[in-house]
């Protein structure tokens, strides 16, 4: 299962392949994707799908790239230590995203403990949860 991230300023015109690291805990395995797209205009808007050859999300998200050089103001959203069950920061922080409050997440570890609880779903969920704070999405068509 190789993923892949198609991307583009105005349609997704790109594709990147990318790897897959399968791990295992307890028997159940769970996967990390990655995917590293190069040569991205400075200070662009661009909009990608992430998916495999199994099929593509239904959702197109956003980023926009950093500006060109490395003297440019930088608002970083710094977190960790935030567990599924008593994650009370946790619409806080996809708000502040919303409202466009950080350019950059670094998220410092030591997430959600149990993930692995019920075969891994509630790890699925916390993803889930956490996925408007990591890639705001929206519906465009192309």
């Amino acid at each position: 299962m190789t993923p892949i991230v198609k991307y583009g300023t105005s349609t997704l015109t790109h594709g990147t392949l990318g790897d897959t690291t399968d791990f295992e805990y307890n028997g159940v395995h769970r996967y990390i994707h990655t995917v590293t797209i190069d040569n991205l205009e400075p200070s662009t808007v661009y909009y990608y799908q992430v998916g495999s050859g199994n099929g593509m999300s239904k959702k197109i998200y956003q980023f926009k790239s950093f500006p060109k050089g490395n003297n440019f103001p930088l608002k970083v959203c710094a977190f960790g230590d935030l567990g599924y069950l008593n994650g009370t920061s946790i619409p806080y922080l996809i708000q502040a995203a919303q409202r466009g409050d950080f350019d950059m997440i670094i998220h410092i570890g030591d997430i959600a403990y149990d993930l692995h609880t019920n075969n891994g779903e509630r790890g699925d969920l916390y993803m889930n949860e956490l996925e408007p704070l990591f890639s705001l999405s929206f519906s465009k068509s192309f």
